[in-house]
């Protein structure tokens, strides 16, 4: 058989392909490698300084002998913190730093997945018989997002304890609530088809205990009955995850847009964007409003009589633009997070806080500085994983909706009908509440931290 018809043949194309890339390219080391981070700088070196005061050429008055010792007092507890180096992050600096190993497998895993999915198309459009791989490689973006998040918020002692309990409070919140939509929220509202996923599932089963039976009564067994709650029920588990794993995620793209669209006046140079960048930033927090909306009937799809079929591509769509463009908007988020260290240097050099006994400025502000460059990483995680979530739940989709001939994928192997083969019904049906799930909880999310930002009660 041709490597298209083959599942072990789509496996070595996708392998040769994420190899090349890998080696090639090291796309989580392209995506940070030339951001601009801050640290302490020696007498001498190239740094960014405040903006002057004063730009016209007037005469200096000299200062008067108080004036210098303060001015003194001020450099000797500056020290080499009167100024800062700006710096390019190089590879070896990005690989060094915690939590890379969880970014380079859940970027590394993108193409892998759309690859994958390009080769089904290929494969169906050359007759053969349907693949699971793509639904699969889907669903392993999905659990490798959630993964770096539970790491980078959870498991880590770099995450403050406010952060951990937060995370586990709004994942009970957000759990609840998604049990309470699944529950009482009617099918012409809102419906993710878990009575379809669980009868198919039903149906899957019954043809395996049927093959598996040695008897002839066990060859005309029914299918077992599967009660759609015990779905709900687990569907409601993964919305009370991604609510928990997504709270700070969204807390820190939102403070970092507001910090990227509107800068300090001294820090245009340094933190300005184009308008542009400014413009998909926008976007970013837009298109998940709007993907709230499309999931609800009569919102959108009875008010503009779209055919149901057309649906799941429109779907996949809206969250594939959200990916994208949060994909670009990475860099310019991750960025900003770490023009938070130029701040906080500006800051404390102008105003110095009140210090423990015997701490100086000047180490206070170089403490803060690497801590911002140790968690640059975490900050990259916490931006491409929502996109990395939506990116899974579109392949999803996209294979439900371009395979009409048979609700089963089957492998390729003749083998396959021994073997549980788990409907594309049941796969769609997760991916599709994942999807709109994680589109609310970043609206939602987004809105509420924004509010918050503009009305002065969360710093950005």
């Amino acid at each position: 058989m041709a490597i298209f018809g083959n599942s072990v043949g789509n496996i070595i194309v996708t392998a040769v392909i994420t190899w090349t890339l890998q080696r090639r390219v090291a796309l989580a080391t392209r995506l940070l490698k030339g951001l601009r981070c801050f640290t302490i700088t020696a007498a001498g070196a190239t740094s960014a300084k405040s903006v002057p005061t004063d730009s016209k050429n007037t005469p200096i008055p000299r200062p008067t002998k108080q004036q210098a010792a303060k001015a003194k007092k001020r450099d000797n507890d500056l020290g080499e913190a009167n100024a800062v180096t700006t710096v390019p992050l190089s590879i070896s600096q990005v690989e060094s730093t915690a939590f890379y190993s969880y970014l380079d497998v859940a970027v590394l895993a993108v193409p892998a997945a759309i690859a994958n999915y390009v080769l089904g198309e290929i494969q169906q459009a050359l007759g053969f018989s349907g693949n699971f791989l793509p639904a699969l490689a889907g669903a392993i973006l999905i659990v490798l997002a959630l993964w770096a998040l539970l790491n980078v918020t959870m498991l880590t002692h770099l995450s403050p304890a406010f952060d951990k309990g937060c995370t586990v409070g709004f994942a009970i919140l957000s759990g609840v609530a998604a049990m309470a939509v699944l529950t009482i929220c009617p099918e012409d509202v809102l419906s993710f088809d878990t009575e379809m996923a669980t009868h198919a599932l039903s149906q899957a089963t019954g043809a395996l205990m049927r093959n598996k039976a040695s008897t002839e009564a066990g060859k005309h067994m029914p299918d077992p009955p599967i009660d759609p709650l015990l779905l709900e029920v687990a569907l409601a588990l993964l919305g009370g995850m991604l609510g928990g794993l997504l709270l700070t995620p969204i807390m820190r793209i939102t403070r970092n847009f507001a910090s990227a669209v509107d800068p300090p006046e001294w820090g245009q140079d340094q933190m300005g964007l184009p308008s542009w960048l400014k413009l998909t930033l926008h976007l970013n927090l837009i298109l998940p409003a709007v993907a709230t909306v499309i999931w609800v009937t009569p919102l959108f799809q009875e008010p503009l009589e779209i055919p149901k079929e057309v649906m799941p591509k429109l779907k996949a769509a809206i969250m594939m633009c959200i990916a994208v463009v949060q994909l670009v908007n990475a860099r310019s988020l991750v960025q900003s997070y770490l023009n938070s260290g130029l701040k906080q240097w500006h800051s404390m050099k102008h105003a110095p806080p009140a210090g423990a006994a015997g701490t100086k400025t000047g180490e206070v502000i170089a403490f803060k500085l690497r801590v911002v460059n140790t968690l640059l990483v975490k900050v990259a995680i916490q931006c491409i994983a929502p996109a990395i979530i939506l990116t899974g739940c579109t392949i999803i989709i996209l294979q439900h909706s371009d395979d009409g001939r048979s609700d089963i994928l089957t492998s390729g192997n003749p083998k396959s009908a021994e073997i549980l083969q788990i409907p594309i019904s049941f796969w769609v049906c997760i991916a599709d509440f994942c999807g709109w799930w994680t589109c609310i909880c970043w609206f939602w999310y987004g809105a509420c931290f924004l509010t918050l930002i503009k009305s002065n009660l969360l710093q950005a």
